[in-house]
């Protein structure tokens, strides 16, 4: 791919309107502290920006079926409100989780067409922990399993690859797209009690951690687990579920992550896309909540995805 091809940050002002409040924490500041680290630096200005539609719901219903959709439509009558397993809604939250596919969607799209040389979203609510029929944590829509779909069913890509990085296993993601030998799903996650969370086959490969994991951990976990099984399954395309809950900084997990960890892991991540896809790269924020080393990962994450060496 040519060297001047940008790379898209897919961001939306409305993201914000999904506000569970202040001390909530996947609260509208994540996104603001980002924006303003990586304008400061200088480096939003080398990013394509774009402001996503919301999401069609056919696209959707790909993964969530009518009457979770209507579930969560219902939910805004009686909001502020929590849904299913901690997953709050406020007035703003379905447009912000419509965006949040949306500029999922959109970024694969870009990418795909060669516009982009890969993207990264920035909206919120996450998606990785929602299953088909509920809302969980912090997750409405599952944005990485709506996209995958769409890029099999609709943008002709016959195999799709998700690798998940964050302190929580994204076990909506893996269990929405289970048996379906188009798509193959990896995680690297604090270790979590639930057995799905360790499930290995041909298709899922997950990497549980112990407490206090560091980076060595981490990028043996990509370069000795997951890369050998990525490249059995030989993805089209990759998505990236980009969670930094795992800092050192953020009492969201126990493990111990630092910064610099994340330019790290980016770089293993981008080189398996241009071993095997042809550099096309699509990365959604998901977990990190402690804003100063959220903001400053993603800076790095950006960097390398934006070319710089890891």
């Amino acid at each position: 791919m040519p060297t001047n091809v940008p790379t898209g940050f897919v961001a939306h002002p409305d993201s914000h309107r999904h506000d569970p409040g202040p001390e909530h924490p996947d609260r509208p500041d994540r996104v603001q502290m980002i924006l303003a680290t990586i304008s400061s630096s200088g480096l939003l200005k080398r990013l394509r920006l774009h402001e996503p539609e919301m999401a069609r719901r056919a696209d959707i219903e790909r993964v969530h079926p009518p009457a979770y959709v209507e579930r969560v439509g219902a939910a805004l009558k009686i909001a502020p409100t929590v849904l299913d397993e901690q997953a709050v809604i406020v007035a703003g939250t379905l447009r912000a989780a419509r965006l949040s596919v949306g500029g999922a969607i959109e970024a694969s799209e870009r990418v795909l067409r060669g516009e982009w040389k890969n993207a990264f979203v920035a909206c919120r609510p996450p998606g990785h922990l929602a299953e088909p029929t509920l809302a969980r944590g912090h997750c409405i829509f599952n944005q990485a399993a709506i996209a995958a779909r769409v890029l099999r069913d609709r943008l002709g890509v016959e195999r799709v690859a998700i690798v998940d990085f964050d302190a929580q296993p994204g076990l909506g993601t893996q269990r929405a797209l289970a048996g379906d030998r188009s798509f193959f799903y990896a995680s690297v996650h604090e270790s979590d009690p639930d057995p799905d969370s360790r499930a290995c086959d041909d298709f899922t490969r997950n990497c549980p951690l112990a407490p206090r994991s560091g980076e060595r951990e981490w990028l043996a976990a990509i370069h000795d687990e997951i890369a050998p099984a990525l490249r059995r399954f030989a993805p089209q395309f990759l998505l990236l579920s980009a969670g930094f809950g795992a800092h050192h900084a953020d009492r969201s997990s126990t493990q111990e992550l630092t910064t610099e960890s994340y330019r790290h892991l980016t770089a293993a991540c981008v080189a398996l896309a241009d071993e095997r896809c042809d550099g096309r790269l699509v990365s959604l924020l998901e977990g990190g909540y402690e804003l100063g080393s959220l903001a400053a990962s993603v800076a790095e994450h950006l960097e390398v995805l934006n070319g710089g060496q890891g």
